[in-house]
């Protein structure tokens, strides 16, 4: 007799991406070259596809882009906006703690 006790747990297993600050930019404004590919990324994390995390210094890399690019209001409004996205932030260390 066959014995038949195998599990069928299922792992799903996603891609992950440690997100640049020049992909997001370009989400953001539709100018940017590979606009389409940045938004293919951003549409795929949203449908659960992919994961993406973003080192801490991406943050101040957005606002920096924006705080030169808009005003302090609008630039605020963007950041606000993208931190929506929930992406896990990442401290850089140096390896040493």
């Amino acid at each position: 007799m066959k014995n038949s006790t195998k599990s069928s747990v299922r792992v799903d297993f996603k891609s992950k991406f440690i997100m640049d600050s020049s992909v997001a930019i370009k989400w953001l404004t539709k100018e940017e070259p590979f606009y389409k590919q940045s938004s293919k990324v951003l549409d795929d994390y949203l449908m659960g596809r992919i994961e993406i995390h973003v080192p801490d210094l991406f943050w101040w890399e957005i606002g920096n882009y924006f705080g030169r690019e808009a005003d302090s209001k609008t630039a605020t409004v963007i950041l606000m906006n993208l931190k929506k996205y929930r992406f896990p932030t990442h401290m850089l260390t140096d390896g040493m703690s």
